[in-house]
């Protein structure tokens, strides 16, 4: 039976860790499916440009800087594809890469649920306790609100 495995990266080393975590511990070859998926936040207010009489929008500005994020993550998302074929050269995995577009926590759980994954793997960046109780963190949101089972990595050297 085919296990359909999300692996939520980004730039982060934890991601990268959480990443080969996966790689070496979880991941089968023979009958493994992978999503390598990240996620483009769009610049929300990057357009604007201050002035003394008030702000002015410049919709161009924040296109380059939304296409400058894409490319980056298109980039990020090869790099993890060449780790996975380095890391199973001998058993290629079936994987494809996915960049979200939106708020990376919705994006995530979206994602998943809408494509029926059987897990979702991603990195811990190690908030402390009194900064995920005022911003959330993007792990405890998909362990709440996936039906699936989630993995959180966690680096030891964090």
């Amino acid at each position: 039976m085919t296990r359909k495995i999300l692996i939520a990266v980004n730039e982060t080393e934890s991601s990268k860790f959480a990443f080969q975590w996966t790689l070496e511990n979880i991941v089968k070859p023979d009958q493994d499916e992978l999503t390598i998926f990240t996620v483009v936040e769009p610049p929300i207010q990057s357009g604007y440009y201050y002035a003394a009489s008030g702000a002015i929008y410049v919709p161009s500005f924040i296109d380059e800087q939304y296409q400058k994020a894409t490319d980056e993550a298109i980039s990020c998302l090869r790099s993890y594809e060449h780790t996975l074929n380095a890391w199973f050269k001998d058993t290629p995995v079936k994987s494809e890469k996915i960049v979200g577009k939106g708020e990376v926590r919705d994006e995530i759980v979206d994602y998943a649920e809408r494509n029926k994954m059987d897990l979702v793997v991603m990195g811990s960046r190690g908030m402390g306790t009194l900064k995920r109780t005022f911003i959330g963190s993007t792990s405890d949101y998909c362990i709440h609100h996936l039906t699936c089972p989630v993995i959180i990595v966690k680096n030891k050297q964090e």
